[in-house]
């Protein structure tokens, strides 16, 4: 299902999920280990933190070429324990061409 027009991220989310909770909450008011719908939420927010250009060119003009080798195999190994193949094209690299029918793998 593709992000109908005016709709944010986080009501595409809900609707895919049929979360009954936001997912936006500030990156300031991320923590973990309080409970799992904290811990999603504060995950979404952390997932949506990383994807910022400011971020993401300071982060990879610092990290250790031993850093990145261990994120991108830690981050891999992530997907694809979550998403099918099809869902990583589609859902990471963002190619269209690939798994138009959910594929939902369960979480562990």
């Amino acid at each position: 299902m593709a992000l109908e027009p005016g709709k944010s991220s986080t009501a595409w989310f809900r609707n895919i999920y049929s979360v009954k909770y936001t997912m936006d909450i500030p990156a300031k008011n991320m923590c973990f280990g309080l409970s799992e719908e904290r811990d999603r939420q504060s995950f979404f927010t952390f997932l949506q933190q990383i994807g910022r250009e400011e971020f993401a060119v300071e982060m990879s003009r610092r990290v250790s070429t031993d850093d990145i080798s261990t994120f991108v195999d830690d981050f891999t190994k992530l997907m694809q324990k979550y998403f099918s193949e099809n869902e990583y094209h589609r859902l990471f690299l963002n190619d269209k061409t690939r798994g138009t029918q959910k594929e939902i793998k369960p979480h562990h």
